[in-house]
């Protein structure tokens, strides 16, 4: 069995499903905890898509995050699939069938990276974030300004040094001529 728990975004859930594949056993099952997210999900469904010896056995949610939940509901996620569990099987005599996880109407959050990478302040994305989210606790707006600040601060050096192109951070790269 292998099981994944690790950073929930999409490159990441697609990295650790591929690299299951070659030491996972002929009758292995790989455990993907989290899969309320959507990436998560997509992650596995692209990873089935492209490995069909893979098949989904398994998968249940939670109705959303437990951080959300009332204290009745937070008890029956801690008995169950705290943030939703997906479970993956190697079927290489192809006796289940083909499906996939519930899947999120929208890719749009799929692209985010590449949008957010393509700004100029990328660098200083998260710490504008929580900037934003601190307006809804004004008590919050004087931490997360200073923290943005210091974020633009220190990302100039990083954020002169880019290329026109979309970010690409290639100056210090071999050219071809």
């Amino acid at each position: 069995m292998y099981f994944v728990d690790g950073s929930h975004d999409y490159p990441s859930q697609v990295l650790c499903l591929l690299l299951a594949r070659p030491i996972l056993a002929a009758n292995g099952a790989i455990v993907i905890d989290d899969c309320n997210y959507p990436r998560v999900r997509q992650a596995s469904a692209d990873f089935l898509t492209v490995e069909p010896t893979f098949k989904l056995l398994f998968e249940a949610y939670t109705r959303c995050h437990p951080e959300n939940m009332d204290a009745p509901h937070v008890a029956l996620a801690r008995n169950g699939w705290w943030n939703g569990v997906n479970t993956l099987v190697r079927d290489p005599e192809d006796r289940l069938p083909p499906v996939l996880p519930t899947l999120h109407p929208s890719r749009e959050l799929f692209y985010q990276y590449h949008l957010v990478h393509a700004q100029r302040g990328a660098e200083i994305a998260v710490e504008a974030l929580r900037f934003a989210e601190s307006i809804l606790q004004p008590r919050q707006i004087p931490r997360a300004g200073m923290r943005l600040v210091r974020a633009v601060g220190g990302g100039s050096k990083m954020m002169r040094a880019r290329l026109s192109g979309l970010n690409t951070y290639s100056s210090e790269l071999p050219a071809a001529h």
